[in-house]
């Protein structure tokens, strides 16, 4: 896995140095680029909520605190939460969790399989009741339980 370098942003054309990604300078250039596949994937923005984070705010064994950065925090804009992580798992994530209780609906994404971690998959609680999950073995049993969150 590499990070990505002040040059990788005079050449990438979905997302902006700018962003919320927290230090960028500890992002993989593999998550950007699964992330510009996601992109291509919606045609339409994906917004960034976070990507590397400094020990705050996540599970102690998240993908966010790898380095380099594996995970990302986002949400596109107009599509439904079953939407967002179908076209995730397309671009290519294997571990993806839903939080369909954030004030902008959206998904955590992460390429943990690149460390040869299994596939893994998790819905947020009711709103209320953050930082619990019910996780799912399998990417068809996670649809189906997205299918039936009432938000």
């Amino acid at each position: 896995m590499t990070r990505i370098t002040e040059k990788f942003w005079e050449d990438c054309r979905y997302f902006l140095k700018g962003e919320t990604w927290g230090d960028w300078t500890k992002i993989s250039k593999e998550l950007i680029d699964a992330l510009i596949r996601l992109r291509q994937l919606a045609n339409r923005s994906v917004n960034i909520h976070c990507a590397w984070a400094s020990g705050v705010g996540h599970s102690s064994k998240s993908m966010h605190y790898t380095d380099p950065c594996l995970a990302a925090d986002v949400h596109i804009t107009g599509m439904t939460i079953l939407e967002q992580v179908k076209l995730a798992h397309s671009a290519g994530f294997n571990a993806i969790g839903a939080y369909p209780f954030w004030n902008k609906p959206g998904i955590h994404v992460d390429l943990r399989g690149l460390l040869g971690k299994p596939d893994i998959f998790w819905i947020e609680a009711e709103k209320g009741k953050e930082g619990t999950y019910t996780y799912y073995k399998t990417f068809e049993e996670f649809c189906e339980a997205l299918k039936q969150i009432k938000i």
